[in-house]
């Protein structure tokens, strides 16, 4: 038994006339009708998701082009952090009396976690940034006939997106009818 679903594709790059084609064609999103609104979302992330993914590591690697150490340093924080985390949770199981040289250990510890806080506020906006610009644009940009008719079709089943298998993983409906 062979798997009869389509192939996950990446769709063209949409020319930056139709990303950016003006002010005509953004509008404030109607933040009254919560469906109107997810589902322009939706659509605009389908239809564009090549540009989107493009921007997203242009925007990414600007910031780490400005802030290397900065981006770089707050990941490893970051990941330490975590890891330390997982140790400590799995090692909490386990209650013991800690040693004064391991108080002084986890104090030294988090006085670090402050001093390279702001590396991390640097890596977490590298990385909020660019969701930033993507959701404003797909917010507010209008559909024209060519992101009517690939709805059309993503909706029929006939092409699987890298986008589609995304939401459908963060459980975002792609059936809407508004």
């Amino acid at each position: 038994m062979g798997d009869t679903s389509p192939p996950v594709k990446l769709p063209p790059f949409r020319s930056l006339g139709d990303f950016f084609p003006g002010v005509a064609r953004f509008s404030l999103p109607h933040v009254q009708d919560p469906d109107r609104l997810a589902n322009r979302i939706v659509r605009n992330l389908l239809y564009y998701q090549t540009n989107y993914f493009v921007l997203y590591g242009a925007v990414f690697l600007f910031i780490c082009f400005l802030k290397p150490y900065r981006v770089i340093g707050g990941a490893i924080v970051l990941l330490a952090a975590i890891v330390v985390w997982m140790v400590l949770a799995a090692k909490s199981q386990r209650r013991h009396k800690h040693s004064p040289v391991m108080s002084l250990c986890i104090l030294g510890g988090l006085l670090m976690l402050v001093y390279w806080l702001g590396f991390v506020a640097i890596f977490v906006a590298s990385v909020a940034a660019p969701l930033g610009a993507i959701f404003l644009h797909a917010s507010c940009r209008k559909r024209n006939l060519k992101n009517q008719l690939n709805w059309a079709t993503e909706r029929i089943g006939l092409r699987t997106t890298v986008m589609a298998a995304i939401l459908e993983v963060m459980t975002v409906r792609l059936d809407m009818e508004v």
